[in-house]
């Protein structure tokens, strides 16, 4: 018995011995491996000591390959190898234990390392009842991950367990099965469309989870919407046809008609030839949508287009409009001026839909002045044979200093992942068009290589793009070469990000902007801030899969690419001209760093600007850190400019974050729960829900947080402030450095991160495993749990060794504590709220004793010395 203690005492001691030489010197710890050799050799059964000293080495629920438990197990697993005669200690009920008990974490390297270890693998008949009890008790992630180790994929269908993990929002968790099964893929599929199918997804998806006795799922799946997205993300994983999806196919690609007679009637800012592609393509062979097709285009374009259409897709004519009808009969004896051929027969044009084309015409004859390529047609070369791309090589090594990059793939909308088309490199003179879908199937990939190191891994080649991270997410997927290339940092210059941080340093730029493009940050509006004209952008939304392309798709194709140096060029003037150190910024930018530079005393203003060009945005960088010590200028509250719009003033020096009331857009989620963390009353509104700031507005002052573009739309509302920062803690800051406020330790966790509520009811340790009893999901077996003297459990989430760890205990909180009981029976909390303990498992049971549940969503908290550790952590950030 002693022996054991001594033992357990030396792994507990070398444990920190071992995390800092796996964690910080990359060497495994030998001393511990000798340690584990001597106790499973004294053991009088090594599989269950392993077992025991895997479930309580502490950070076995982390679900990591570099923990104790992790290292206890594959140690046990070189131990086994050498010390064959003790396999007949193995029996059928150690393998059932060692499997339940190592589901219950996530660690999937870790459940495959068990299932080889206690040869779990090779019985799969004696874990099938185990599993069914797993289902029966609701453990569905636990049955599921069972499963997908041992292969046991036809004994189960899936209203088993996958359809309440889907129900349950854990995809990633129902993914470690589907990647072995393609039936239960496309059953999935086909479950999921038939039921977005129902006139009442909501009702009928209750209905078939109270059928399967599914108590708690996610409420935000069961509209058309969430669910259609997680329809198409599953096509996508893996890779299944969208003919399987008949209901989804339909209503997308209603919604993308929709979308293209908007840009076709609307906006007008979709050429012809595009939008007979793309809208041939969204009503494929659904009579239903060539009905609203021709419908649609009866009403808000020509008769004489709708008859187009109608014949094309040999549509009934009890599909058609009575005006369509009528002018169909009329055309066919009356001898106006057009005749038009459709499908080889003969229709005329009447007065009225004479007056439309002249109108459409009018249009086209505006005053709209758009931006023309500048270099000659002729310099521009489509690449699309090895030869052509060979010779391509060589070109772009003479004297290139700065290319433009751009991209063009066909839309997709969301139906199906989009494929890389068309790869656009622009130098001074020549514009090359790479065509990737000729392309990819004739060149060899060591060409491929070649191409990425000369243009990619060549710093000295300036690369200028907008928005490049989803060009190159794309991109990068697509060509070979570039999965071994490493962009050098120094030379990928994103014009986007440094549009927004010339912005927030008041640039002035040459030209003033149309209304519309102030509050839209495409490619377009900085165009026209630069060049004074737009970009054609008809030829946007067009099959560019499509071969051959159209003379008008390569000529914008080329402008899209070649109008980045030019914009480069006028900002390089400007810059000059205003004597902007604008290379300093660059260089910033090109780092990922935020930018504020000081401006000059003297400011060059142009007489054409108007004050949208002082409208600020924000990049996508990080922090800056500069080596040479500059003045930074202090934002400009109360003026139109990075402090926003409307109405700022400072703020009395000291004042406590909590005392005020905070909005943030929803591109700033991340900043608002972590306001919330520090206490703050915060609201994060979501799109289009800008009404509700003026709401909250007419009853107290609110101070709004956005980014890049919601800050046009969002500055006249009062209060608002546009961020610079990326990362969320740098955002903190920026908050806290903004209202000059402070936080205090005692407002830490005081209120809900969900749903910003600040009144919780506190739940003991008794009453949270009633609710596990209740539920059926109490721990498999305590034998395993047990504390037996001399066992290494040790706590690392709630120590008290630490007291200026953990000296926030001494504060009195400042959330409300609700004490009324809870009708246990029920599960819920006062204001009718489920309680949420998905989060708590039962080894944290043992530790905590309070556990606290927001009263408004149910959502379980508990005090640990993460809470300290934040406290400490970000104290020291204020001291530095």
């Amino acid at each position: 018995m002693y022996i054991y203690i001594y033992i357990y005492i030396y792994i507990y001691i070398y444990i920190y011995i071992y995390i800092y030489e796996i964690n910080f010197t990359g060497r495994k710890g030998g001393f511990l491996s000798d340690l584990l050799y001597y106790y499973f050799g004294k053991a009088e059964n090594p599989y269950v000591s392993a077992l025991r000293a895997m479930v309580n080495s502490g950070d076995f629920q982390l679900g990591k390959q570099n923990t104790l438990a992790f290292k206890i197990i594959e140690n046990f697993s070189d131990w086994l190898n050498k010390n064959t005669r003790v396999h007949y200690l193995l029996n059928d009920n150690i393998k059932i234990d060692a499997l339940n008990l190592v589901s219950q974490q996530k660690c999937l390297p870790l459940i495959n390392l068990v299932a080889k270890t206690f040869e779990i693998i090779g019985h799969k008949e004696l874990f099938y009842d185990s599993i069914k009890g797993m289902i029966a008790d609701r453990k569905y992630k636990e049955a599921c991950y069972c499963a997908s180790i041992l292969g046991l994929y036809e004994p189960f269908t899936i209203e088993d367990f996958l359809i309440p993990l889907i129900f349950q929002d854990k995809f990633t968790v129902a993914k470690e099965f589907l990647d072995g099964s393609r039936n239960h893929q496309i059953c999935l599929v086909k479950y999921l469309d038939d039921l977005l199918g129902k006139k009442n997804i909501k009702l009928e998806a209750e209905l078939a989870l109270r059928k399967l006795n599914v108590s708690y799922y996610s409420n935000s799946l069961l509209h058309f919407k969430p669910m259609g997205k997680l329809i198409s993300k599953i096509i996508k994983v893996f890779d299944l046809p969208l003919n399987m999806c008949p209901n989804l196919k339909k209503k997308r690609g209603k919604g993308v008609l929709q979308f293209l007679i908007h840009k076709r009637f609307s906006n007008k800012t979709i050429d012809d030839e595009s939008w007979k592609e793309m809208v041939v393509e969204a009503v494929g062979s659904d009579e239903s949508l060539q009905a609203e097709l021709v419908d649609k285009v009866t009403v808000f374009g020509t008769l004489k287009e709708a008859l187009y259409w109608a014949k094309k897709f040999n549509l009934e004519k009890n599909y058609w409009n009575y005006k369509l009808i009528d002018y169909d009969s009329k055309g066919a004896v009356e001898n106006d001026d057009v005749d038009v051929d459709v499908d080889g027969g003969k229709h005329k044009e009447n007065v009225i839909d004479k007056k439309n084309r002249y109108v459409e015409d009018v249009m086209k004859k505006s005053d709209v002045k758009y931006h023309k390529l500048p270099i000659d047609e002729s310099n521009i070369y489509l690449i699309d044979s090895t030869c052509s791309f060979s010779k391509f090589l060589i070109d772009i090594t003479d004297g290139v200093k700065v290319v433009g990059l751009d991209a063009e793939w066909k839309p997709c909308f969301g139906l199906k992942k989009s494929e890389l088309a068309l790869f656009q490199i622009a130098t001074r003179h020549v514009v090359y068009l790479l065509d990737i879908i000729a392309l990819s199937s004739v060149v060899p990939e060591n060409l491929w290589i070649r191409f990425s190191e000369i243009l990619f891994g060549n710093p000295n080649i300036l690369k200028l793009g907008f928005g490049l991270q989803g060009d190159f997410t794309i991109i990068q997927e697509k060509l070979l070469g570039l999965h071994g290339i490493i962009i050098p940092e120094t030379s990928l210059l994103d014009l986007e990000i440094l549009w927004r941080v010339l912005q927030n340093n008041n640039f002035t730029f040459p030209h003033a902007a149309s209304v519309s493009s102030t509050s839209s940050g495409s490619l377009n509006s900085f165009i026209e801030f630069c060049l004074g004209e737009k970009l054609d952008k008809s030829n946007q939304f067009s099959d560019w899969e499509k071969r051959p392309l159209r003379h008008s798709q390569i000529v914008y194709a080329a402008l899209d690419a070649y109008c980045l140096l030019e914009a480069y060029d006028v900002i390089l003037k400007e810059s000059k001209n205003q004597n902007f150190d604008i290379l300093n910024v660059i260089q910033d930018v090109i780092k990922n760093k935020i930018v504020t530079v000081k401006t000059p005393l003297k400011k060059c203003t142009k007489t054409n600007n108007d004050e949208n060009n002082k409208n600020d945005d924000d990049d996508d960088g990080k922090s800056m850190e500069k080596n040479v010590k500059k003045e930074k200028r202090e934002n400009p509250v109360g003026k139109e400019g990075r402090g926003g719009g409307g109405g700022g003033g400072s703020v009395e020096n000291g004042k406590c974050i909590t005392e005020y009331k905070i909005l943030c857009d929803t591109m700033l989620s991340g900043l608002g729960r972590e306001l919330r963390k520090w206490g703050v009353n915060t609201i994060i509104i979501k799109k289009n829900e800008k009404m509700m700031i003026k709401k909250e507005n007419s009853h107290e002052v609110l101070h709004v947080f956005t980014r890049r573009k919601p800050f046009n739309e969002l500055k006249n509302y009062g209060k608002v402030y546009c961020l610079t920062s990326g990362r969320v803690k740098n955002q903190f800051q920026e908050v806290l450095d903004h209202l000059k406020a402070v936080v205090p330790k005692e407002n830490v966790l005081s209120r809900c991160l969900d749903c910003n509520y600040n009144e919780f009811q506190t739940l003991t340790q008794d009453e949270i495993k009633k609710l596990f009893n209740q539920m059926g999901t109490t721990e498999r077996s305590n034998f395993y749990y047990r504390n037996e003297p001399g066992e290494f459990y040790y706590d690392d989430d709630i120590s008290d060794t630490d007291n200026e760890e953990n000296d926030w205990f001494s504060y009195s909180k400042k959330w409300s504590s609700s004490q009324e009981p809870m009708d246990m029976s029920f599960m819920q909390t006062k204001l009718g709220a489920y309680i949420d303990f998905n989060c708590i498992n039962s080894p944290l049971m043992q530790k905590v004793s309070f556990f606290y549940a927001c009263v408004s969503c149910g959502k379980c908290f508990w005090e640990g010395s993460h809470k300290g550790r934040g406290v400490k952590g970000f104290t020291c950030k204020k001291k530095k």
